[in-house]
């Protein structure tokens, strides 16, 4: 590689989705952050106003199109150390998720257990709306979050569940012999978090009452976009972020064939940073994903903390 390569290599990441060309994918996540921080938001029963920065950010990898045969999903990484105290709208999400943002009516349905840390999505209520908790330290949870197309953004959320530096994380998702999906997320040796979701969004859509893997189902029932990310809200320096994380993606769409022949679900590095303040895209400045290795229902890569701090 020569050196005029390599220089802009080293800068690519500065430039609003310089990797990956996903940002349109984003739009389910980016719903749920205006649902969470509008411009006042319920954090312990209290409303209070949004305070801190209001960017939201993506790093890692995504596949470049759905999936409409996909069966299961598993994912491994690290619980990394708790850096800053956390406390003024920050929030770090962690996770692999399967999700699709084109039903026909504008509506998105994502698939999302993750470890969290900060001000996160963390409840519901009796009507799945979602709330927010603090937490200080890192914990896991599976959850359901949808919603668009018009309709409120709702979640169905599993046992909030305290993890540790250094604890294996897995994240499990797939479709039971029903049709069912199970999404679950559990360190090494202690309790899961999970959740069964019968039916696309809880049941609360009219025009989606038929269960998952029913015959009669629609094609939008079985189309997935896989995403495997360190989403941040609020925090604009790399020293908010880990020196690096790795993740090992294991997927699986055809039962009768080994993990080790699945077909490739073609993953890109993704990098993204939108900003709600001023509504446009801002730089990604604070994290960088590297793919590692790419084979047969297989994916590796990790997310290095960037090399220069840029406060937007």
């Amino acid at each position: 590689m020569g050196a005029a390569a390599r220089i802009a290599g080293f800068f690519s990441w500065l430039l609003p989705s310089a990797i990956g060309g996903l940002a349109g994918e984003m739009l389910h996540r980016r719903l749920v952050f205006e649902a969470l921080r509008g411009k006042q938001r319920k954090l312990g029963g209290h409303l209070i106003d949004p305070g801190g920065s209001q960017t939201q950010r993506w790093t890692g990898v995504q596949s470049s199109k759905y999936t409409d045969k996909l069966k299961e999903v598993q994912c491994n990484f690290l619980v990394p150390d708790k850096i800053f105290e956390l406390g003024d709208g920050e929030a770090h999400y962690v996770y692999c998720d399967i999700h699709y943002n084109a039903w026909p009516d504008g509506s998105f349905g994502q698939f999302v257990p993750q470890l969290m840390r900060g001000e996160v999505l963390a409840a519901n209520d009796a009507s799945y709306g979602p709330n927010d908790t603090l937490l200080e330290d890192w914990h896991i949870q599976a959850q359901y979050v949808w919603g668009g197309g018009g309709r409120p953004v709702q979640a169905f959320v599993g046992q909030l569940i305290k993890v540790h530096a250094g604890d294996k994380v897995t994240t499990r998702m797939y479709a039971d012999m029903s049709g069912a999906w199970v999404l679950s997320i559990a360190v090494e040796g202690g309790q899961a978090s999970a959740i069964v979701v019968t039916v696309p969004f809880m049941g609360t859509h009219p025009q989606y009452q038929l269960p998952y893997g029913s015959r009669d189902a629609p094609q939008e029932y079985s189309r997935w976009v896989l995403g495997d990310l360190h989403e941040a809200w609020g925090m604009d320096a790399a020293d908010y972020y880990p020196v690096r994380m790795d993740w090992t993606v294991l997927y699986r769409e055809n039962d009768e064939l080994p993990k080790t022949h699945q077909p490739l679900v073609n993953q890109t590095a993704f990098n993204h940073c939108f900003d709600h303040q001023v509504q446009k895209d801002c730089l990604c400045n604070v994290m960088t994903p590297v793919l590692d290795a790419q084979s047969f229902g297989l994916c590796r890569f990790h997310v290095e903390r960037a090399h220069l701090a840029i406060l937007v």
